[in-house]
């Protein structure tokens, strides 16, 4: 029961934006369930089924507060509960896309768009996950491509001759120069 209205709270904080401390109620919602004393047959698998729930819910509000290793934590404590949870891989591919893992990210979010087999919301979800994945990937290589260019060309941007480049580090060597003679003297 005190497992469930801290995780009650934690939904409502969530909904008003309140991230740092719905992850807090969630946090004693975990403890409540985790150290349980000696629960009643009955009731390990509603204990278990509130451990999955609060788990994905942590591994949620880690991701929206940057804390993208506690939450791939909490989405693999709930793949251990349930190994096809479509939350849990989704949770995972969200947290590896932003750690930049690609391969990784790639892997979860094609496992949880097996396990949605049939749910067009989180088919929606997930498809939009894999598009800001995509997305991600191209950037990183449109700022590789960038980089070896400038590389090569002696620091002169995309589009820029060698000659352009020169002249605009000219100024910048000039006063370096002139500093240097100064404080000779």
């Amino acid at each position: 029961r005190l497992a469930a209205e801290r995780k009650q709270r934690g939904n409502t904080l969530v909904a008003g934006g309140h991230l740092l401390m719905a992850d807090a109620e969630y946090e004693q919602a975990l403890r409540y369930l985790v150290f349980m004393p000696h629960p009643e047959e009955g009731q390990v698998p509603l204990i278990d089924e509130a451990l999955l729930a609060v788990h994905l819910n942590l591994a949620a509000t880690k991701l929206r507060l940057g804390m993208e290793e506690k939450a791939i934590k909490h989405a693999n404590d709930a793949l251990a509960k349930q190994p096809d949870s479509t939350k849990a891989h989704y949770r995972l591919g969200q947290a590896y896309t932003q750690l930049g893992k690609t391969s990784l990210a790639e892997h979860h979010l094609e496992r949880a768009e097996k396990c949605a087999a049939g749910d067009e919301a989180s088919l929606a979800g997930i498809r939009k996950e894999r598009e800001r994945l995509k997305r991600r990937v191209e950037k990183h290589a449109r700022d590789r491509k960038r980089a070896a260019q400038r590389m090569v060309s002696g620091g002169s941007t995309e589009g820029e001759s060698e000659g352009k480049a020169r002249r605009r580090r000219a100024p910048r060597a000039r006063e370096a120069r002139a500093a240097v003679a100064q404080a000779a003297v």
